[in-house]
């Protein structure tokens, strides 16, 4: 199905994002999941490819629905893969490990529109930002393919909005996503949706795609793909504020060699979702 699908989209794509569901239980992985990346790699060698594996997937089903796949009540593999065009003027940048420093501690993101960062294993501590209105979204899958831990967008648009843990009730997620409202471009974009794997079904008192179709219940024509993983990365964004002064995030200095990063309360967070919205900055 994934050959099929591959050799009949209309374009090239930039970038893949995907994520793959796997069994925790399984330390070696699955044939299907590497067989998978072999069709995208094959499929589109230009394109830069960015995946995890992962307990619980979100994806948007043939019907423009948002869905939570929560590995614990479905314990089959699926795959949401994201498959976006060479906008015009689209910058991406790859960070990646190296094999002499495989588990960066600390972190410093450089100029971008937007970063979106996945760190197994929750070794990254510290994140530093030098521009504060990056919009910022990350989590720790169960593990990542290949050496890219994080992606920086420019010439986009971008938000993101939190929803910490102690946000339960589905009128202050709608109010919480509607923030995004207004801030890319619906036609041509897609969201990203982190969540912890304590959230889901179980956190909203046994209903199901609650985040995730609050969605697309106000983005009916945007898709989403994401995972359910073990820490999340991110704050709303500084455009989401209606007052832009109440946002206080640390930055730091290009030119300056001290340590500033960002408060770890703001930046690391549990049973928490984070979603991202990005699009074509035209």
């Amino acid at each position: 199905k994934l050959n099929a699908y591959t050799s009949n989209l209309p374009y090239s794509p930039k970038l893949i994002i995907w994520f793959n569901s796997v069994d925790p239980d399984d330390e070696e992985g699955d044939d299907n999941e590497f067989s998978r990346l072999k069709v995208l790699e094959a499929g589109f060698p230009k394109a830069t490819i960015l995946g995890c594996g992962c307990t619980g997937l979100v994806g948007t089903d043939s019907s423009g629905k948002g869905v939570e796949s929560e590995h614990r009540t479905q314990r089959f593999e699926r795959c949401s893969i994201l498959f976006i065009p060479p906008w015009h003027n689209l910058q991406i940048e790859t960070l990646v490990d190296s094999a002499e420093a495989p588990y960066r501690p600390e972190l410093k993101l450089p100029r971008a529109d937007a970063a979106l960062l996945l760190t197994p294993d929750n070794y990254l501590q510290d994140i530093g930002i030098v521009n504060d209105n990056i919009a910022l979204c990350g989590a720790t899958p169960d593990f990542v393919y290949g050496p890219i831990r994080a992606l920086l967008f420019n010439n986009i648009r971008s938000a993101v909005v939190l929803l910490p843990h102690n946000l339960k009730t589905e009128k202050k997620v709608e109010k919480e996503i509607s923030k995004l409202k207004g801030k890319f471009n619906e036609k041509n974009g897609f969201g990203i949706m982190l969540s912890c794997t304590g959230r889901g079904k179980n956190f909203y008192k046994g209903k199901k795609n609650v985040e995730s179709r609050i969605f697309h219940s106000i983005f009916p024509d945007v898709p989403l793909v994401g995972f359910f993983g073990y820490g999340e990365i991110g704050f709303s964004s500084k455009n989401t504020y209606e007052n832009p002064d109440d946002f206080d995030i640390q930055t730091y200095d290009e030119g300056s060699s001290e340590d500033q990063f960002v408060d770890n309360d703001d930046v690391f967070h549990g049973f928490s979702t984070v979603i991202m919205v990005i699009s074509q900055q035209v």
